[in-house]
């Protein structure tokens, strides 16, 4: 399930997928293993690039999660045109709820509004922690 929200000087997009549990904590720690190295890399059917990868704080919310920054790179070279990304992934038992944001502008830091990670997050945790 995917959801487009919008904020002046920002677009988030959240994904929900699900995996079986233990699957779904095995990707947060690869993920988290990756930031350890990983500066960039190029991906999808266009090969977009993306550039200065960086470990953010890990979320609070949720069974756990990562939390990282990147830039996408639009135009190549040193003065090229490069847009900041933010990505949060947290995990609420099996499912993983995927935060992403880009700024508007290349002058803008891409910033995930924390009011939507915790309004989203009450509501999976609620789903996840009920009991029958």
């Amino acid at each position: 399930m995917q959801r487009i929200a919008g904020r002046k000087g920002h677009s988030a997009i959240l994904t929900l997928v699900s995996y079986r549990s233990a699957d779904a904590d095995r990707v947060i720690n690869e993920l988290r293993t990756a930031l350890m190295s990983c500066k960039g890399y190029s991906a999808g059917p266009t090969k977009a690039t993306y550039e200065d990868v960086e470990a953010t704080s890990d979320p609070s919310q949720g069974d756990g999660g990562v939390a990282f920054r990147l830039k996408l790179v639009m135009q190549p070279g040193e003065d090229g045109l490069k847009v900041s990304i933010s990505v949060t992934v947290i995990r609420h038992g099996s499912t993983l709820a995927i935060y992403k944001v880009a700024a508007d502008t290349p002058e803008t830091t891409a910033s995930i509004p924390a009011d939507l990670v915790n309004a989203q997050s009450k509501v999976l945790d609620a789903a996840v922690h009920t009991t029958a």
